[in-house]
């Protein structure tokens, strides 16, 4: 089932209308955060989620192995042509800026609420100095660069900055880098508080993707030329640090009000890649997903999928009037 359909007669969007009580969407993405049978299969892990009430989802696939354009098809709900290899990156950032899935929640008065590093509707604030600095500098930079030019530019331009620019900060960055996550963290769980408004809210932890500069603690530190090396030792403990947080999330929300009237969805955005333990093509696309849904409601899929279906599938059979229906 689509979500968005062009009317024949004219070139203007038609969005469906929600339920009149349908629920909160709180989309988390854990950035680079792999399943945690990779994890701890390939990685010797043994990293543990507790959950009473949320739902491993082990078989979920992202669409790309590049967070722009995850992120990109996913809030357009699968729509998106744009591609690693034939995509100018200014063209994935308006369309971020013009995702189906915020047009969505906007029809259907929510508040939109983004602690990210990306723009996912016009003329709004980026409250991720750290993360947005970063994605301004090896992304923005080359925007009007075709993506055949993308990889080896992104590569290299990451190094120079890792290894003479952010360098001379005295750990300044990381210290930033580290709070940002919590900070955001902080911020979801004082969401779950207040139930007195409709929300699409959409946070992005940049943990565990590189640098890995973290121990599985959350402590810094100070080899900066070893964050680079994409080491899987690295990325294991960055992702045990990633954990924590996920942890604190769920533990929070199953104990807070929003619980009754919220769906949360906390998944990766693509596999690791590029570490010293190879991965297959599929590997590198398989993510973390958690999802938690009111009433012990479930998505019904056991076989390999994406996150792209999972969402589609929530939209449609909990928020969506179930009086109107949409053409496949």
């Amino acid at each position: 089932i689509t979500l968005l359909n062009k009317n024949e007669n004219t070139s203007s969007d038609t969005y469906p209308i929600f339920k009149k009580n349908s629920p909160n969407l709180i989309l988390v993405i854990v950035d680079e955060m792999t399943s945690l049978d990779i994890i701890n299969k390939k990685f010797n892990g043994n990293i543990q989620i507790r959950s009473q009430s949320f739902k491993e989802y082990k078989n979920t696939y992202s669409t790309h192995k590049e967070t722009i354009f995850s992120i990109n098809n996913l809030l357009n709900l699968g729509e998106s042509k744009l591609s690693l290899l034939r995509s100018p990156i200014n063209l994935v950032t308006k369309s971020l800026k013009n995702n189906k899935l915020v047009k969505l929640f906007k029809n259907n008065n929510y508040q939109i609420i983004n602690e990210s590093i990306f723009h996912i509707s016009k003329n709004e604030k980026i409250n991720d100095k750290i993360g947005f600095y970063f994605f301004e500098h090896t992304t923005l930079t080359y925007s009007s660069l075709y993506n055949n030019m993308y990889v080896p530019f992104n590569v290299g331009f990451n190094k120079f900055m890792l290894e003479n620019k952010i360098k001379k900060l005295d750990n300044k960055y990381y210290i930033n880098f580290k709070n940002e996550n919590i900070s955001k963290t902080k911020k979801l769980i004082s969401l779950f508080k207040d139930t007195s408004y409709k929300k699409f809210a959409y946070f992005h932890l940049t943990v565990p993707h590189e640098p890995y500069c973290f121990d599985s603690n959350g402590n810094i530190s100070t080899d900066t030329k070893r964050y680079y090396a994409r080491q899987s030792k690295d990325y294991l403990n960055s992702a045990k640090f990633a954990s924590q947080l996920i942890q604190k999330i769920i533990d929070s929300f199953e104990n807070s009000p929003a619980k009754n009237n919220t769906v949360l969805i906390i998944q990766g955005d693509h596999g690791a890649r590029i570490l010293d333990i190879p991965l297959t093509e599929e590997e590198k696309l398989s993510i973390f997903d958690y999802i938690y849904i009111p009433n012990k409601a479930i998505i019904p899929i056991t076989k390999k999928h994406t996150n792209i279906e999972e969402i589609n599938f929530i939209i449609n059979q909990f928020l969506v009037r179930k009086e109107k229906i949409y053409k496949n």
